[in-house]
């Protein structure tokens, strides 16, 4: 299955920025103090170019499964991997990839960001697996 910079993900930062924007000008409308807009405004802008800057960092690979080990193109393709669900949603999984050589990756996926097919092939791959939930897990793991 192919993760990498999602459309959707674009969505959302764009959706992060205009709200930022309609915030800021609300507050000065309703005359905020100039130094309270300028800490906003900059406090604003930093986590707007910092989402922008990890989406564009986010790498493009391809998590697959070859019937005996987890495998992540974007390591070595003789690079085995463990895959855990940190948090498993029926409309959404995070998912952490990690190396035997202390790389980890972190995933976002889910029927609303991959076509319908690959999730549901993704998730009985996960659970035929028998992949570990660790940590915070919210929801039922449907098959």
């Amino acid at each position: 299955m192919h993760f990498g910079r999602a459309p959707t993900h674009a969505a959302v930062l764009l959706g992060l920025g205009l709200t930022n924007l309609a915030v800021l000008l609300a507050l000065g409308l309703h005359g905020a103090h100039t130094l309270t807009l300028a800490g906003l405004a900059f406090l604003f802008c930093l986590i707007f170019f910092l989402a922008v800057r990890l989406w564009l960092l986010t790498p493009g690979g391809t998590l697959g499964w070859d019937g005996s080990a987890w495998r992540w193109s974007v390591w070595s393709q003789d690079e085995v991997c463990q895959v855990h669900w940190a948090v498993a949603l029926p409309g959404f999984s995070v998912l952490r990839l990690s190396a035997g050589n202390g790389k980890v990756q972190w995933l976002l996926t889910g029927p609303i960001w991959e076509r319908e097919p690959q999730w549901i092939a993704l998730r009985r791959a996960l659970i035929a697996h028998g992949a570990q939930a660790e940590g915070l897990v919210l929801g039922r793991i449907r098959v």
